[in-house]
């Protein structure tokens, strides 16, 4: 189970998850090798197999021109979670469900064949583009409840705490105060979600809380909350491929890989007076009715990056295969856009604060990676494949640019701490009843290169079917199903401690099982 910190964030501050969303990879390709589990490191001969073995291109002794486009089901289940010690143990209990439908085109490329007329040695080298999904970010989370023991206005207050109102009241780019404060933290203060209390300037207290006459703070009263995050985008390929087929034995192969990473999300706060409004009542007899607040946060990431690939598959036998590859790091530019916005709405008054668009541009290099293949055909009626990939995340590193003052060195200290190797096992069956009918199954599995994860693994099962008419002609037909680790979120950050700096009442929290279905159709010509 994945535990994550709380969703509230502070902008500009990557973190080691930060890291894992931007390099992790889901393998798509043709509809042949995803029902194959793209465990086609030692088999080759499609285009689906070249992001994990550039030398595959080669074996095929023609050009091949192909189109995939796929549909992806996203189903994703969030169950609140009891915490013991709360006097509102159903607090987001609530179960939702949410359905997403996205439409692309995971896979094209364009490979072709040059035949030396050599009977030994080179005897044809192929030399092409190739375009391939290598990541889905698609997702909904959808978690709502009562409480009567923590609040969204409660921890924003904390996590404001030591900065001076002056500070948060300030121009979203002023950057003269010290310590400088998050937009987050601003938000909430030039919307009215907290204030100052007493004497103190930089002591907050959150809207929907009360100051008791021993000093303490709690929650008003019941309050009704809701959280929703929508991501999407991708990560994709685009490969520049050439390969080389030494008689009909040795296959070997170069890419050259250019990454496009795109990623979205919107992340919304809800919290309500659950029944009669909150009086609030100030100092200056002034009075308040508190009814209700939102916190919205807009994150956008957006990056390119360059990588190569060599790899090579040796034919030992006419029915035993074996392959490998290595890929080197990826060595991404990525720039971040991000808005944050508060409201907070009283029967007399309504307060908003919405900052501008910030932007961000820093370095981002993800990890390496190997994997090796084997395949064994018994004649023309059936074929096995297994993979095996080793990718090493304790070396992923953010950098800032040379005129940036960020300093990155906490997060990587993080990344080289807590961060491991991924584990991968991939395989395939293919099955001919008759030469123009293939049936084909595979399977994945992977670990969580987090070190101290539990249930991080993921797995995937696919199903296939492929056609090869007698001419140039072929298509073919794929359906997955991936099972994603569950997710263990925090809706905000804990904020309640003793003076020991134990928790005393934890915020809620929630459970996210998420599965994909990925339905995909290749249509392709031999020339």
């Amino acid at each position: 189970m994945l535990l994550l910190g709380g969703a509230i964030v502070t902008l500009r501050a990557q973190s080691m998850w930060d890291a894992y969303n931007f390099s992790q990879t889901t393998y798509y390709g043709t509809a042949k090798s995803v029902a194959l589990g793209n465990a086609m490191t030692a088999v080759g001969g499609d285009l689906g197999s070249l992001t994990l073995n550039p030398a595959g291109s080669a074996v095929a002794p023609y050009s091949t021109f192909v189109l995939t486009p796929a549909i992806t089901v996203t189903t994703t289940n969030t169950m609140g979670q009891a915490l013991q010690g709360q006097n509102s143990p159903y607090a987001f209990q609530n179960s939702e469900t949410d359905y997403r439908t996205r439409f692309k085109m995971p896979n094209f490329g364009l490979m072709l064949n040059m035949d030396t007329g050599k009977a030994r040695g080179l005897r044809n080298w192929s030399f092409g583009f190739v375009g391939n999904a290598t990541h889905n970010y698609q997702n909904m989370i959808f978690g709502s409840g009562t409480n009567e023991d923590t609040s969204l206005a409660g921890a924003l207050a904390t996590a404001a705490g030591g900065y001076s109102s002056a500070s948060l009241n300030a121009d979203w780019f002023d950057t003269s105060y010290n310590p400088l404060p998050s937009w987050q933290s601003m938000a909430a203060y030039k919307a009215a979600l907290i204030d100052t209390y007493g004497v103190s300037d930089s002591d907050y207290i959150g809207v929907t809380e009360r100051l008791l006459p021993d000093g303490s703070i709690d929650v008003y009263g019941l309050l009704d909350q809701e959280y929703s995050s929508r991501r999407s985008g991708n990560k994709y390929d685009l490969l520049t491929n050439l390969a080389f087929n030494i008689s009909d034995r040795f296959f070997f192969g170069f890419n050259m890989g250019i990454t496009s990473l795109s990623f979205r999300n919107e992340e919304i706060w809800l919290e309500a007076a659950s029944a009669n409004p909150f009086v609030l009542e100030f100092g200056t007899g002034d009075v308040l009715h508190f009814e209700k607040l939102r916190m919205r946060y807009s994150y956008e990431a957006d990056g390119a990056g360059i990588y190569a690939k060599a790899g090579f598959l040796w034919r030992i036998t006419n029915g035993l295969r074996i392959g490998a590859a290595i890929q080197s790091p990826t060595a991404f530019g990525i720039t971040e856009r991000y808005v944050q916005d508060a409201k907070t709405e009283f029967t007399e008054n309504v307060y908003e604060a919405k900052s501008p668009q910030g932007e961000w541009s820093y370095d981002f290099r993800s990890p390496w990676s190997y994997n090796v293949g084997l395949a064994w055909t018994i004649g023309s009626f059936a074929m096995l494949s297994a993979d095996y990939e080793y990718t090493d995340y304790s070396i992923m590193k953010f950098r800032a640019h040379h005129d940036d003052y960020y300093d990155f060195s906490y997060v990587n200290n993080d990344i080289k701490q807590y961060m491991g190797a991924m584990h991968s096992l991939r395989a395939g069956l293919e099955v001919r009843p008759i030469p123009a009918l293939a049936i084909r199954g595979g399977y994945n599995y992977s670990t969580h290169p987090q070190l101290e994860y539990v249930n991080g693994d993921r797995s995937a099962f696919s199903f296939g079917l492929g056609y090869s008419s007698a001419g140039s002609f072929f298509a073919d037909l794929a359906v997955r199903l991936n099972y994603l680790p569950e997710e263990h979120l925090n809706i905000y950050s804990d904020y309640i401690y003793d003076a020991d700096n134990n928790l005393v009442m934890p915020s809620p929290t929630v459970n996210i099982n998420t599965t994909l279905v990925d339905a995909l159709v290749t249509v392709g010509w031999r020339f």
